[in-house]
């Protein structure tokens, strides 16, 4: 995995941290963001919403830290920070819908917006 990142986003701090936590082999390939590097080819091929970071695994290009995260423990089959089970089998596993719903802010706010719309029946 290639990731086209720079440390001083907390985006890409975050994925470095958890590749590094989860024990996962990448290249980092740096995107200088104070030089507007992420704005500018070759990097919008990847990314056409111009935000770091972005990895790539062979052909397959991902952008969004927390995609690339969970791409990433799903590949190496880690588990332990990020469960394949839909529940967990005891307590200390975990629940993979919640950790979706933690993780992606879209998905916490289509979940608000049809608890309203529940509650109005």
């Amino acid at each position: 995995m290639k990731i086209h990142a720079d440390p001083i986003s907390i985006n890409c701090k975050k994925v470095l941290a958890g590749l590094r936590l989860m024990g996962a082999d990448y290249e980092l390939v740096h995107v200088d963001y104070f030089k507007g590097e992420h704005k500018e080819q070759p990097f919008i091929s990847l990314n056409p919403n111009t935000s770091v970071p972005a990895m790539v695994d062979g052909g397959f290009v991902l952008w969004e830290s927390n995609a690339i995260l969970q791409y990433a423990a799903d590949k190496i089959g880690n588990e332990i920070v990020y469960p394949k089970a839909l529940l967990g089998s005891t307590p200390h596993r975990g629940h993979r819908g919640i950790l979706a719903v933690v993780l992606n802010p879209h998905q916490r706010h289509l979940a608000q917006l049809a608890r309203r719309g529940a509650a109005r029946g």
